[in-house]
């Protein structure tokens, strides 16, 4: 719908049809997306759900016939969804522990939660909520590697992936854009994608990764560079190790990186980091 011209002054009643918050006396979808306690009362699908794989693909890793080691589906209106969804992020993933050269201690999420907002964030905001998508959810899947965001709807309007982050390409759903900005939740500046590209960056991040397939627009976070860059030193061992485990590491990792024995490297390699509090279990 084109955007309403609200430059005349109007009274409280007629805002929310201005706004196209109400239309024909009954909430129009955005009206039940932004505002209703449980729009999945009328459209069940418009949903996220997550899951946690316990591996690098379904099927890989778990044990006991377990698909999904966590799986939730997360309701109510988009504000509050997206407030749901980062939690259960946050919830469901790693956080490492680091020391600066003065023992001061820093703890970093496995996928930074300011670029994990804004990919939910726009999932929700700019997904497809057409009727033929409408049966679809918002879907968050958490990997041993990677953090995968998807939505359907395709990358609205004619600009390549490319352009992400640096053009404006349009919106999908202005209105439900417009409000949310009112709402203080999203800033309506194009600055989702740099800031996720930033905080990926600043965190040590591969950069995230976007496609847009068969109508369907994914990000995927990795929680680790390709191959692991960070090199064994061996004339700096401590710096290396420390350097490897900003991502938390198992025993079996360590021992591949090191090139010791699992005894030798847990033993006089990791255990004196350890012991001065560098390196937490």
């Amino acid at each position: 719908a084109d955007r309403p011209n609200l430059s005349a002054r109007v009274s409280d009643e007629e805002l929310p049809v201005k706004m196209g918050i109400i239309r024909n006396g009954h909430p129009s979808l955005a009206g039940l997306m932004l505002f209703s306690t449980y729009p999945q009362t009328v459209f069940p699908q418009l949903c996220v759900t997550a899951v946690v794989v316990p591996g690098e693909k379904v099927g890989e890793g778990g044990t006991g016939g377990v698909r999904f080691a966590e799986n939730k589906r997360i309701t109510g209106g988009i504000p509050e969804m997206v407030d749901e969804a980062v939690s259960f992020v946050a919830r469901n993933t790693a956080r490492a522990c680091a020391f600066d050269k003065n023992a001061k201690r820093t703890d970093h999420a496995e996928y930074p939660p300011i670029a994990v907002r804004e990919a939910v964030l726009n999932a929700l905001v700019h997904r497809d909520y057409s009727p033929y998508s409408e049966s679809c959810p918002v879907r968050i899947s958490i990997y041993s590697n990677r953090l995968e965001i998807s939505n359907k709807g395709g990358l609205y309007g004619a600009a390549p992936l490319e352009a992400l982050g640096r053009v404006d390409i349009g919106k999908r759903n202005p209105l439900i854009v417009d409000i949310m900005e009112i709402l203080g939740k999203t800033e309506n500046r194009n600055s989702g994608i740099a800031t996720m590209l930033a905080e990926c960056e600043s965190n040590g991040l591969p950069p995230p990764e976007f496609s847009s397939r068969h109508g369907e627009f994914k990000v995927v976070f990795r929680n680790r560079r390709p191959a692991d860059e960070v090199m064994f030193d061996r004339k700096n061992i401590a710096a290396s190790i420390l350097a490897f485990c900003e991502v938390p590491r198992t025993r079996d990792e360590l021992t591949r990186f090191t090139g010791r024995t699992q005894s030798y490297t847990m033993a006089y390699l990791v255990r004196p980091l350890l012991d001065d509090g560098r390196l937490v279990r």
